[in-house]
């Protein structure tokens, strides 16, 4: 895709790259000038390899450093036909402190890689990221193409500052209009407390794969529940919680859920109605 495509669809871009075999070779910063980094691109050649894993972490890692704006839609396509080493003398990085590092720096990851590594080395980025995995010998015009239509994709989070309320239960309407379309939806919830000192919410592993273990310390507070969400805001689990001991929940997701982030939250009411919520990310990885 060129740049005269790129600006007539209105796309305020910037392109950047990292290249790497079992090293960073070269981190060219972003420039909006398409020849330029075209270039850069055709000076790229096939070098060294025979000794199967990358080092696809420090890359991505890398990745994440660049100065992207605050507003931008930020987007990382993944080349690569191997898998990748993972906390050896290569590389010091773990895959969950990566996925990690990309979720916070909201950064969403498209592998362009070979199809035998795919479900056990690259789906836990574009799933845990919201990218898409693409046949690296596909036609790559068509992958770019595939990857620029922005609009099909977009994912809002709206944040909402509860004023001071003489009520337990509050009621939040949502309105979204755009170009004649859009919906609404309703939210109620309660009004917390200042909760008493501490939290009481610890969780492991995360990531996990299939099941985690949450330990709730209910100290004093003699009842609660535990809601696991999904990022559309549907509940997918809900635990209840009776008596004020430690107590251990275990939440296999496995053959219910899709892999990717999920909200855990923790609501504990005392018995004289004070209310304590926790709320915590956690990750599904395959």
């Amino acid at each position: 895709m060129d740049k005269v495509e790129i600006s007539y669809r209105g796309i305020d871009f910037r392109l950047g790259m990292v290249t790497f075999l079992d090293v960073i070779e070269n981190v060219y910063p972003f420039t909006r000038d398409v020849q330029a980094f075209r270039a850069l691109v055709g000076e790229q050649f096939a070098h060294g390899g025979g000794d199967g894993p990358e080092n696809s972490l420090d890359a991505l890692m890398e990745a994440t450093r660049f100065l992207f704006r605050p507003e931008a839609s930020r987007v990382v396509i993944w080349i690569t036909d191997a898998d990748y080493h993972e906390r050896n003398p290569v590389t010091s990085l773990t895959r969950s402190e990566v996925i990690d590092a990309l979720l916070a720096n909201e950064i969403t990851v498209h592998s362009v890689g070979n199809t035998f590594f795919r479900s056990a080395f690259y789906e836990p980025f574009t799933v845990a990221t919201g990218g898409r995995d693409f046949d690296i010998y596909g036609n790559f015009r068509d992958v770019l193409l595939e990857i620029s239509r922005f609009e099909v994709f977009g994912k809002f989070v709206v944040t909402y500052l509860s004023p001071a309320a003489d009520r337990d239960e509050n009621r939040i309407e949502l309105k979204i209009r755009h170009a004649g379309l859009g919906g609404m939806a309703a939210l109620s919830y309660l009004t917390p407390s200042s909760g008493k000192a501490g939290k009481r919410l610890s969780f492991f592993p995360n990531p996990f794969n299939s099941e985690i273990n949450f330990l709730v310390n209910n100290g004093d507070y003699a009842r609660g529940t535990l809601h696991i969400y999904n990022l559309l805001g549907q509940e997918v689990a809900q635990y209840s919680l009776r008596g004020t001991t430690t107590q251990r929940i275990v939440w296999n997701a496995g053959g219910t859920v899709a892999t990717g982030p999920y909200l855990a939250r923790l609501l504990l009411v005392d018995s004289d109605g004070e209310v304590q919520i926790e709320t915590a990310r956690i990750l599904y990885l395959k």
